[in-house]
């Protein structure tokens, strides 16, 4: 019998009553599952349902990293490895990666992390981020950033 894969999940919280207990968990999956089957599970029972069902969603292999940026003097989140973006109000996850697909296998996996953004139009998210874009915490808006501008 295989061993079932650890991976370690963590979320963007919705709101500040969100913030009661925190969101970090380790679930074991069996490394032949694909990823798709995986994100529509956790869609479903980790991540929180908002009212009026609709909430965008990304999916990172490793958390952002959050810092100022010196010319608008807002906070900017960077995303990398995003995966794919997931919304309340669709079926199933858009995959943004060329090697990571809704196919793959989980077990290349080890950590997960769902980055908020509101009900922002998924499509944009995913047009956005498959361009490397940033999140601008101020305006909550994506953008682009000047690599000078990070600390």
């Amino acid at each position: 019998m295989t061993q079932p894969v650890k991976i370690l999940l963590d979320r963007d919280s919705v709101c500040a009553g969100d913030d009661v207990s925190p969101h970090d968990r380790t679930i074991h999956v069996a490394p032949e599952r694909c990823l798709l089957d995986v994100l529509v599970e956790l869609k479903n029972s980790y991540l929180a349902s908002i009212a009026g069902g609709q909430a965008t969603w990304s999916v990172h292999l490793k958390p952002p990293t959050v810092f100022e940026d010196e010319h608008s003097k807002s906070w900017i989140t960077e995303y990398e490895d995003t995966i794919a973006i997931v919304a309340q109000q669709w079926g199933e996850p858009e995959f943004l990666s060329h090697a990571l697909t809704k196919d793959a296998k989980i077990n290349t996996i080890s950590k997960l992390f769902f980055a908020y953004h509101a009900q922002v139009d998924p499509w944009f998210a995913f047009r956005q981020l498959s361009r490397h874009q940033f999140f601008d915490n101020t305006s909550h808006r994506l953008q682009p950033v000047r690599a000078s501008s990070k600390q």
